[in-house]
């Protein structure tokens, strides 16, 4: 017999959580509502954002780096930097029309380091210092080679900081 009042004062107890829930939901009603509207309309503009535009950016810039790259390894570092005035417009404007793209991120480190090799060590650093790259192979050697632009500029102290950077991020043998 106790359990039974126990169960019968848990299902009141029941009872009251659910009215007080039911009284809630219909007396914001509208509010929950618009939150759930508002709630879908963001998830919607994020998503028509990534497909919509940032996806088919990174499409473009990725298919715009590659006569650069071609440039870049044939040593051509003025041609992949500038562009060749015809069909291909270079690294620093790839960089301006797709910057929030991985490629123009990627495209930051080739300007670098065609700006290491033509000699500019500050605009070298300008952009290497831009790229923001989390891979075992790349940030460390790009690390490295911000050191090399302090020590071309004259701060040994602040490039040999650089070098330590990148011997810690390096996680392979080179």
């Amino acid at each position: 017999m106790a359990k039974e009042k126990d169960s019968n004062k848990e299902l009141e107890e029941v009872g009251v959580i659910l009215s007080r829930s039911e009284q809630f939901i219909e007396n914001n009603q509208k509010k929950i509502i618009y939150g759930v509207i508002a709630i879908a309309v963001v998830v919607g503009a994020v998503l028509g954002f990534k497909h919509g535009y940032l996806i088919p950016q990174e499409k473009k810039a990725t298919t715009a780096m590659f006569k650069g790259e071609q440039y870049f390894a044939k040593d051509s570092f003025a041609l992949a930097l500038n562009g060749n005035g015809a069909d291909y417009e270079g690294f620093e404007a790839i960089i301006d029309q797709y910057g929030s793209t991985e490629a123009a991120n990627l495209a930051k480190a080739y300007a670098g380091i065609c700006y290491y090799k033509l000699g500019d060590a500050e605009k070298a650093l300008e952009k290497l210092k831009s790229f923001k790259g989390k891979e075992n192979m790349i940030s460390p050697a790009i690390e490295g080679l911000i050191g090399d632009c302090y020590i071309n500029l004259g701060n040994v102290k602040e490039g040999i900081s650089y070098f330590e950077k990148a011997a810690k991020k390096a996680d392979n043998e080179v």
